[in-house]
């Protein structure tokens, strides 16, 4: 089964405009969630997955919010693009890994696991790199910004519903 694009980009900003507009109680609400096809343990899966990236992104506009409402624009986007130099590697690893995951192709995920992951880790610092060189950015908040995106994947699967 493959993943489409635009399956998965729609997909994301309805969970990510659901999880903030229902907040915590969006693991009790995810019923209508669901799209009309069946649920098979694949599509499980990536859900999971995709969710995780979300509330990652969700976390890092948060805070962005937060901070840009408080200390002013350039301090929300620096922390804007710090979180994303770790969402968006993240969302590369999470199409890369669950492009197939079919019980008997257990060793093609764990390879494409290795790889995102390595990939993800030289694509965090490539972008972490080529925006201090070119954007002027805000340093602490922008540090801000990538530790809290990294912060949000950890504690992402704490609101993720997992049955």
């Amino acid at each position: 089964m493959w993943i489409y694009p635009d399956e998965v980009v729609s997909h994301a900003l309805r969970c990510v405009l659901k999880i903030a507009i229902l907040g915590p109680t969006f693991k009790a609400k995810t019923d209508f969630i669901v799209s009309h096809k069946a649920l098979t343990p694949e599509r499980r899966v990536r859900l999971i997955a995709y969710r995780m990236v979300g509330i990652q992104t969700l976390i890092v506009c948060g805070c962005a919010l937060v901070w840009g409402l408080l200390r002013g624009w350039p301090v929300g986007y620096s922390i804007v693009l710090g979180g994303l130099c770790v969402c968006l590697p993240s969302f590369y690893v999470v199409c890369r890994v669950f492009r197939t995951t079919r019980p008997d192709a257990a060793k093609r995920i764990a390879m494409a696991f290795f790889v995102g992951e390595g990939v993800k880790l030289l694509a965090s610092g490539l972008l972490v790199v080529i925006v201090l060189k070119t954007v002027p950015v805000v340093h602490l908040p922008f540090f801000l910004g990538f530790v809290a995106a990294i912060v949000g994947f950890w504690v992402s699967p704490l609101w993720v519903k997992l049955d």
